[in-house]
């Protein structure tokens, strides 16, 4: 499966989850926490997959939070947080409710 903002790999027994978008501290986007969320549930699927490994790319940063930049774009100065994107919230809570173990890297 291709992926815009993540490179997804499965090696011997664990899936490498990796951020990608090392220009932007891997900051992420609905989009990033989109693609985890696949990512996340093509590795608990897979029988062979032990364990997550996530990390982000460059040698900066391995994730930098939200992209403001995409905030801004999108969501303007006077959002308000109960219009900041569900999408990010409901992202993030699938790297929480993960079954397998999961470490960053």
């Amino acid at each position: 499966m291709q992926f815009k903002d993540i490179i997804y790999e499965v090696k011997d027994d664990y899936a490498h989850v990796t951020i990608n978008r090392p220009k932007v501290l891997n900051a992420f986007t609905p989009v990033t926490l989109q693609e985890l969320k696949i990512a996340l549930d093509l590795a608990e699927k897979d029988k062979e997959v032990g364990i997550i490994v996530l990390s982000g790319a460059g040698d900066r940063a391995f994730c930098s939070g939200g992209d403001m930049n995409w905030v801004l774009l999108h969501c303007g100065f006077n959002q308000s947080p109960e219009g900041f994107p569900n999408c990010w919230c409901m992202g993030l809570f699938s790297i929480w409710e993960i079954k397998l173990c999961t470490t960053c890297w």
